[in-house]
């Protein structure tokens, strides 16, 4: 009874339960239908197409006929002045986008013949003395109702005084004031009023002034001065604005159409009147993981987060601002680059946030299939984008385009897809033209500038860029310092403007070795002592000059070494000798040995200059700057320094008979007025003098060019082991002005601790090296003229695929028809040359003397001019100490027709390239013996492939014997002769025809161009 009993009491509770539960499975059951149907929701937002967005207007809208107009306007401005012409520059662009009908005048080339008769004038001249009475009659024009706009602020003299007062300045200081932001006191501009802005690089731009009380003031600076920085002053019946800030940048254009404004009562010009919101990469697959950031904010994956904050915070702001968006698709992260693409399965977010941003109105646009620039195999990224890549071909990137076309049609069927943003605002020429011609529905291209030159740091300031305008190319050069050391940055800047640009360049390299050879300093230096442990002479044979040495060989740099024969600090005359000239000789004959040059400094280390000289120095120079610097003395007089230099050349002849001094570097880079005469009326062997290229206290500057007296300028740019970033940027510049390197040290910048000795040599050294590993890679592509000589190019570092042989050509049939000597019983040699030791005419004249003994009927012609006349008259004065006959020296003559005289011709040079004249005796069917240097002997014999035969005989160089025996072969086997004389035609009509050369010259060009163009659409 009682279990009975319990069971029955029990019946009520478990009913009581199973009617629980049954309401919790139905609660469960709605709560997952509810997530069923969100889910189903937001994997298939709908959204209804609109017809609303504006239209892209086509390009016709923006080039129908313009009604002419009388201008309205005159930008006066000055073209030698930085300001002016920047100002002129940005007012220039301001006025052709708002429409206004203006006409420029530089002041510099319209001095006094500039008419004022227009509505609107825009002074953009900094240096009103330069306006003369102009000037006052330019505000006779205001007066009377003429307007004008203020553009450059001037400089605060007396001509400033004259007319301030016309344009509401009641006072002004003679500094300049900093301007570190803008503070606007009325609502002139959109945007702007009650508003301080901050300004980035501020610098001493705006004149300190108190302005009249009628001046209406607009910005100020945002400080608590509030310096006027933009008024507008009432003068007779006309008005004066006053832009006060001298900031001419692109990003202040706004300022300067509103400053513009301001001089009429109404100014009306055609406005954009648009605003873009671009959401790059979006839609695309959202990372997956977490974000730091996002972790320590929100503690939630980067997946949640852009779902539940970053978007719903996305739409927040569009709500509230009426914001549009325009999304720019990423279909896949991969780094596909060739074709086929697989298309992006995993669609779901795509849908949900592009279905939501066209539904609050957006739009969606092409940002990538993957997020690859369109560039095309040979791009160079310049290091900046280590994780992306080229795309193997043409058709490879329009076929992604098509696969993200055929992706967004799929997901947004209904939608244009008009706009395109290059990933990471990269696109190439190649990529450009698919867009257009294979993708007509893109109407714009929203990318940015292309940017050449940053700032070096985190905010990578643009520096140098250039933007297209319709079928035009806009360069701003926005460095702000005008220099001498950015002369080729501008220079390069300038080259932009045009898809190919061309000026003449020196094209060549200098590394001057000041007091060297010079008597060695005796002795121990502590730094030396301390790193090497051996005297000051033991260091600079066994360790400096072997190290300058291997870098020669290595980099190929030839060395300039400057002759200072004497320490001492005689100066007058008579000089005594230095007869101490062991390591002279051993030092200048290794340095000629290796290729290099002996030059002329001084008799000793003074400067040749007479007390007084710098009398005539201006532009600030402080007299006695020399005293104070330098502790040297003076000449006691012009023969004095006459005299010295007569000695030094002395000096070096003996030395050095074959070597030709034919430059100078003042001592100290000092040279006075005086002291150059004597070296141009005096020392006629002496060709060129190099001092330096930028201004010092009392040095000699130069600038690349010949003088009136026809010696050559030829600077120095950078100096010594430590090149410091200046020195770096200056190197630069020239490299892409005159494309010249230009580098001069002294053997005793290892001695000096305020030239980098207390950090050892080693470390001097490595920095000279590392300038020169700089120089040699800075070209894109290096040519040779034989392949040796590319061999030696790769051998010392040159990357293979930048060297190219391109060799020497000729015109052919200029020589082809010259008929051969006939046969009169005497044998011709010829040998056209210049006179001069590197030809090494004695040897010749030494070896034809010795054949006159073997053979009699044999005559030799030396043709050429006196390139050195000293030379020269020692081979007169040598061929009559021998008594050699059948020498002739004709000169100067017509060798098309000479060369009818010649049965086979001669060289015998020590150095060579690849010589003309061998090429020129073979197109005449004239076989040569030549000494075995430069490519002589792959002429003679033939490059690889050439299978025509032998054209000649090669000799070591200054070898008597070797040639004399070689000359005799050639008399002696006339169809040998002929034979050679027949192939050495061929090889040259197949080979080095001047067509040829310029062809292949030409292809390098286009080849560099290309990938030039392609790597700076970054």
């Amino acid at each position: 009874m009682k279990r009975k009993a319990e069971k029955e009491s029990a019946r009520p509770k478990n009913r009581i339960l199973r009617l629980q539960f049954g309401k919790m499975q139905w609660a469960m059951i709605l709560f997952g239908l509810m997530i069923v149907v969100l889910l189903f929701e937001r994997r298939n937002v709908k959204y209804e197409h609109s017809e609303s967005s504006l239209p892209i207007l086509n390009s016709e809208s923006f080039s129908g006929a313009s009604v002419q107009q009388e201008p309205e306007c005159l930008l006066l401005w000055d073209s030698t002045q930085e300001d002016s012409v920047n100002a002129k520059t940005e007012m220039s662009a301001v006025l052709s986008q708002m429409k206004i009908p203006f006409e420029e005048q530089d002041w510099e080339q319209n001095k006094g013949t500039a008419s004022f008769g227009y509505e609107n004038i825009i002074l953009a001249v900094n240096q009103y003395e330069k306006l003369g009475t102009s000037l006052l009659e330019l505000f006779d024009h205001i007066k009377a109702g003429g307007n004008m706009l203020v553009l450059c602020p001037p400089e605060p003299d007396t001509y400033l005084k004259l007319v301030s007062d016309k344009m509401g300045i009641r006072d002004v200081g003679a500094t300049r004031y900093c301007v570190e932001g803008l503070r606007f006191k009325s609502g002139f501009m959109i945007g702007g009023k009650d508003k301080d802005i901050e300004v980035s690089d501020p610098f001493d731009s705006a004149l300190s002034v108190t302005l009249e009380e009628g001046a209406a003031v607009h910005i100020v600076s945002a400080d608590d001065k509030e310096m006027p920085l933009l008024w507008e002053y009432a003068y007779g019946d006309g008005k004066v604005v006053f832009y006060n800030l001298n900031f001419f940048e692109k990003v202040y254009r706004g300022f300067y159409c509103a400053a513009y404004s301001l001089l009429s009562d109404v100014c009306v010009w055609p406005v954009i009147n648009g605003s873009a919101f671009y959401i790059d990469d979006f839609p695309s697959p959202v990372p997956a993981g977490e974000g730091e950031f996002i972790q320590r904010d929100y503690h939630m994956d980067i997946k949640i987060f852009y779902t539940n904050v970053w978007w719903p915070d996305i739409e927040e702001l569009w709500k509230k601002h009426g914001i549009r968006y325009t999304g720019l698709v990423i279909e896949d992260y991969s780094d596909e680059n060739q074709a086929p693409f697989e298309g992006n399965d995993d669609l779901q977010r795509f849908r949900y946030f592009g279905n939501k941003l066209l539904d609050d109105g957006g739009e969606i646009g092409f940002h990538g299939y993957n997020h690859m620039p369109l560039v095309p195999e040979d791009f160079d990224y310049k290091n900046q984008f280590d994780t992306y890549r080229q795309w193997k071909s043409r058709e490879d990137m329009r076929l992604s385009i098509e696969e993200l076309n055929r992706f967004c049609t799929w997901l947004f069927p209904k939608e244009k897809f008009q706009v395109y943003v290059p990933p990471s605002n990269i696109l190439s020429e190649e990529g450009r033209q698919i867009l257009v011609e294979d993708f007509p529905q893109i109407r714009a291209n929203a990318s940015i500038c292309t940017v050449h030159i940053v700032s070096v740091d985190d905010r990578e300031l643009p520096v140098l860029w250039e933007r297209k305008y319709k079928d035009e190319t806009i360069v701003f050069d926005n460095f702000g310092i005008m220099e001498k050391a950015y002369r080729g940055i501008h220079a390069a800047g300038y080259s932009l403007l045009g898809e190919a640009f061309a000026w003449p360049v020196i094209n060549g390299s200098s590394f001057y070795l000041d007091d060297f050879p010079s008597p060695v300093p005796s002795g121990a230096s502590e730094y030396i002592q301390r790193d090497y442990g051996i005297s000051v002479k033991d260091f600079y044979t066994n360790v400096w000059w072997s190290d300058l040495l291997k870098l020669s060989e290595k980099y190929g740099c030839r060395y300039n070494g400057m002759v200072i024969e004497d320490y001492n600090d005689q100066v007058e005359a008579p000089f005594k000798p230095n007869q101490n000239i062991q390591r002279f000789q051993y030092f200048g004959s290794s340095l000629l040995k290796n290729g290099g040059e002996i030059g002329l400094h001084g008799y000793n280390r003074i400067p040749l200059c007479l007390k007084g000289f710098d009398k005539s120095f201006g532009d600030g120079y402080v007299q006695g700057t020399y005293d104070r610097l330098f502790d040297y003395g003076y000449w006691n007089s012009k023969e004095d320094m006459e005299a010295a230099m007569h000695e030094l050349v002395r000096f070096t002849e003996k030395l050095f008979p074959q070597a030709s001094a034919s430059v100078y570097v003042p001592p100290s880079n000092i040279l006075s007025e005086e002291a150059r005469s004597i070296l141009a009326e005096e020392f006629p062997d002496i060709k060129a003098i190099a001092s330096i290229y930028f201004k010092g206290d009392v040095e000699y500057t130069q600038d690349f060019e010949v003088a009136a007296d026809g010696l050559a300028e030829t600077p120095r740019i950078i100096s010594g082991y430590i090149i410091d970033p200046y020195m770096e940027m200056a190197a630069l510049s020239e490299l892409n002005l005159h494309y010249v390197n230009s580098h001069f040290q002294h053997p005793d910048d290892v001695l000096d601790p305020d030239r980098g000795a207390e950090a050892g040599w080693e470390t001097m050294r490595s920095r000279l090296e590392e300038y020169l590993a700089w120089l040699y890679g800075a070209a894109d592509m290096i040519t040779s003229l034989f392949g040796n000589a590319r061999k030696i190019q790769i051998d010392i570092g040159c990357a293979p695929e930048r060297c190219r042989v391109i060799p020497n050509g000729i015109h052919y049939k200029r020589f082809c028809d010259i008929p051969l000597k006939e046969e009169e019983g005497w044998t011709d040699i010829g040998a056209v040359v210049r006179l001069a030791p590197i030809k090494d005419i004695k040897t010749l004249i030494y070896s034809f003397y010795e054949l006159k003994f073997r053979l009699e009927k044999v005559r030799l012609h030396i043709i050429g001019p006196e390139d050195d006349k000293q030379y020269a008259q020692e081979c007169y004065e040598l061929v009559r100490q021998l008594g050699v006959k059948d020498v002739l020296f004709p000169g100067m003559v017509n060798v098309l027709e000479y060369m009818k005289k010649l049965d086979f011709t001669v060289l015998t040079s020590i150095s060579e390239g690849q010589p003309l004249s061998v090429l020129e005796y073979f197109a005449a069917g004239r076989p040569c013996v030549t000494t075995d240097v430069g490519c002589c002997r792959e002429l003679l014999n033939g490059m690889e492939g050439d299978e025509l035969g032998s054209a000649g005989f090669c000799v070591p160089p200054m070898d008597r014997e070797a040639l004399c025996s070689a000359m005799e072969r050639m008399c002696l086997r006339v169809e040998e002769r002929y034979r050679m004389g027949q192939n050495g035609k061929k090889r040259v009509e197949q080979f080095y025809r001047h067509e040829d050369m310029i062809q292949n010259y030409k292809q390098v060009y286009a080849e560099v161009m290309g990938k030039w163009q392609g790597s700076d659409s970054v």
